[in-house]
């Protein structure tokens, strides 16, 4: 359950990334997480996608021509051209530059991803490896317990012996 410890807003990630890019580090999930360890490190992504999205530059819109000319009908047909050509043209720079976006912004997913994995995976074998410790440890107590309970028997067997002992003392002396 979340507590307040584990709030962070948008300005302290900002801070944090800002503060990153500017030492020239790389800016992740994760190393934002190393700064600000009482954070949820999907909350801390999230705020990196907005920080991220307000320093991409914005699209640029497409311009549509101005002015219509003199003879109509073969303008109408030059526009239509222009048109054509432009839109294409300004088509295939607007889909490159989102599809540059898009990749950059995959490459980063991915490598958080990535990042994220590897510490999952070494959390999950230092777990692996408690639970190794604490199943030896736990036999080891089973064979103390074992122990005990052997000596405790041998105990009551002896305090037994030596009462029958001292009783058939006792009854000699009489």
């Amino acid at each position: 359950m979340p507590n307040d410890v584990d709030i962070i807003t948008d300005e302290q990630i900002a801070s944090i990334a800002d503060r990153l890019t500017e030492e020239g580090r790389k800016v992740s999930p994760m190393t934002v997480w190393a700064e600000a360890r009482d954070a949820s490190v999907v909350a801390i992504a999230a705020g990196l996608q907005r920080w991220r999205e307000t320093r991409q530059p914005d699209m640029p819109q497409q311009q549509a021509p101005s002015g219509p000319p003199d003879d109509l009908a073969e303008t109408l047909v030059n526009v239509a051209r222009r048109l054509w050509t432009v839109s294409r043209d300004e088509t295939e720079r607007l889909s490159g530059q989102r599809l540059s976006v898009v990749t950059q912004r995959l490459a980063t997913a991915l490598s958080e991803r990535d990042e994220a994995l590897a510490e999952f995976q070494k959390t999950g074998d230092e777990a692996a490896k408690h639970r190794q410790e604490l199943d030896e440890l736990n036999g080891k107590l089973r064979v103390s317990e074992e122990t005990v309970a052997r000596l405790r028997e041998e105990f009551a067997e002896a305090t037994a012996r030596v009462q029958a002992i001292e009783a058939r003392a006792s009854m000699d002396w009489r």
